[in-house]
């Protein structure tokens, strides 16, 4: 049997100071993956972001308003979404 494993992407992620990104949720079952390489970022749902800094990994609901800013210093990170097909 034929297993389905959805979609993956993954992004090399850059994110400046004083320039804070609002993303639109995603289609259901979207899940963003980041560990952040360098700076320190705050991202996750809007209404429950968390800040990481390097070496942190985090996991969240895609499907919800999210965001990601950088606090203080450039950010690098990856980030990976996995979605349903």
């Amino acid at each position: 049997a034929a297993v389905d494993r959805g979609r993956v992407e993954v992004y090399e992620l850059h994110v400046l100071p004083g320039r804070m990104r609002r993303a639109d949720p995603h289609q259901a079952g979207v899940t963003e993956q980041l560990l952040v390489h360098a700076g320190r970022l705050r991202t996750g749902p809007e209404q429950d972001p968390v800040e990481l800094r390097p070496g942190d990994f985090v996991a969240f609901d895609g499907s919800v308003a999210h965001l990601y800013e950088a606090l203080r210093e450039p950010v690098s990170a990856t980030l990976v979404m996995t979605s349903p097909s």
